[in-house]
């Protein structure tokens, strides 16, 4: 990928391609809470940055069945990983972290 700006979903269609999965394919492995797979379409409108993820449970699944960093999804997603929302943090633990990661990025 070039240095342009990286949205959740050409991300998602570029590691779809990478992967060899056309989008119906991807989109019969993605399965919703009820089992369900996803439609093309939602993953089409997703991959065209017309609509997010609705949930967690889909970012994991891209995640496994695309071989990409989770936190680099939920990052482009504009979402906080489950295991640190799990972790339940006071606003003085969660600034902490955040300045922590923020100073990460300056060096």
């Amino acid at each position: 990928m070039s240095s342009e700006t990286i949205t959740f979903g050409g991300f998602i269609a570029t590691s779809r391609q990478l992967v060899g999965l056309n989008q119906k394919e991807l989109a019969k492995l993605v399965k919703m809470k009820d089992g369900r797979p996803i439609s093309a379409q939602y993953l089409s409108d997703i991959e065209n940055n017309r609509r997010n993820p609705s949930s967690s449970f889909l970012i994991e699944q891209f995640t496994t069945l695309l071989k990409v960093d989770k936190d680099y999804l939920y990052y482009l997603a504009g979402r906080v990983p489950e295991d640190i929302v799990d972790r339940t943090l006071n606003q003085g633990e969660f600034s902490h972290a955040m300045l922590a990661f923020r100073k990460s990025l300056d060096k």
